[in-house]
């Protein structure tokens, strides 16, 4: 199966992961209103019933939110710039190619990463911090990325993006940064995702 087949194979599952358990709930709340109704239950039953649905519901939102935020995410290539929407509510990103200098990634086990784009741009973001080693205690390759970029840029500020992500849908992007960003160095990691994206298409 190719690196695009996975990706429609992931979206989709992530569609069922959110609509399946709201159908399931949706039946179980049409069960319990028919239990109200029927007056299966005294008051204070049916009120605490309620109340601990009404819990377990708000958790199942907030769970599918973050599945939605994922969904929504999206890094695209466009007018010589590299965009960057994350979450809904959040301003988009954009960052010129060629201002982007590095993309550090540490694997954290489980096909979960936690990936920097260094960029020398700065922005008023609320997601772009300016790239200092005392944010990184005991993550090597990040501090590696960063000694890398001293000694090459010694004079240059630079600022970071951090995400924390999982999936093939980030093999893909991390191919485009590749593909879009020519003076960008990549740290071992990322270009094992990089790679990963070659040997799948």
């Amino acid at each position: 199966m190719d690196i695009y087949s996975k990706l429609g194979r992931e979206k989709r599952r992530n569609w069922w992961k959110v609509l399946v358990p709201l159908i399931i709930y949706s039946l179980v709340g049409y069960f319990l209103y028919l239990l109200i109704v029927g007056n299966f239950f005294v008051k204070w039953e049916a009120v605490f019933a309620v109340v601990c649905y009404a819990v377990i519901l708000l958790l199942l939102i907030v769970a599918d939110a973050g599945i939605f935020k994922w969904m929504h995410y999206d890094i695209y290539f466009k007018d010589g710039k590299i965009n960057i929407r994350d979450g809904f509510w959040i301003r988009k990103l954009s960052i010129p190619a060629d201002r982007i200098y590095y993309i550090s990634s540490r694997n954290m086990g489980n096909s979960d990463y936690d990936s920097l784009i260094i960029t020398d741009k700065k922005m008023h973001h609320k997601k772009v911090k300016k790239l200092s080693a005392i944010d990184f205690k005991d993550q090597k390759e990040h501090l590696d990325a960063i000694a890398d970029l001293k000694y090459l840029y010694p004079e240059k500020t630079f600022y970071y993006y951090r995400v924390y992500h999982h999936g093939y849908k980030f093999c893909y992007f991390f191919y485009m940064l590749y593909k879009s960003c020519e003076k960008c160095r990549f740290s071992d990691t990322s270009m094992e995702l990089v790679k990963s994206f070659f040997e799948q298409i």
